[in-house]
């Protein structure tokens, strides 16, 4: 009989248990979405497969039950974050650049309304420096080789970050 009882205290006390750590994990992977690094998410997926563990020591019901909180509780903190991460990412500092105005290198589109214009270079091309086009101070790259400053050039292409020119 005492057995017997500490079976069930075991079991009952295995299906809370079973309920805090599968709470924790749900905690965890919600922090791993605004906090960086994987650890803390690994921890929250490692507490919930110990929660699960413990339910289903306890009894199949306990199991299926943790199981599917488990797999709600995940799937429904993936649902809210997609929402709301491009608003926490915008508060954060994270979201990333519509436009390539502050960008490193800018990109080949941003030069395609000078393709066939003229200018002049604002320095020695050799093959690269800047050119002046259409008012605009942009990184040029040479064609023809060698090009001293003041030339005058007409743009070919554009590549990121600049056009090519030749002489005219």
């Amino acid at each position: 009989m005492v057995t017997t009882l500490l079976m069930v205290e075991s079991s009952q006390v295995s299906a809370g248990s079973a309920w805090a750590w599968v709470i924790a994990a749900l905690l965890l992977i919600a922090a791993e979405f605004v906090l960086p690094g994987m650890i803390i998410g690994i921890i929250g997926g490692l507490a919930g497969l110990y929660g699960l563990f413990l339910a289903a020591q306890s009894s199949m019901t306990d199991f299926a039950l943790t199981t599917t909180a488990l797999l709600l509780g995940v799937v429904l903190e993936f649902l809210i974050f997609r929402k709301l991460a491009p608003n926490v990412a915008k508060h954060l500092g994270l979201a990333s650049p519509t436009s390539d105005a502050g960008a490193a290198i800018p990109s080949a589109a941003s030069f395609a309304d000078l393709v066939g214009r003229e200018g002049f270079a604002l320095t020695a091309l050799a093959p690269g420096g800047s050119a002046e086009i259409a008012g605009r101070r942009v990184q040029a790259s040479s064609i023809d080789g060698f090009l001293d400053k003041g030339t005058r050039v007409v743009v070919c292409e554009t590549v990121p970050g600049g056009v090519t020119v030749r002489r005219i």
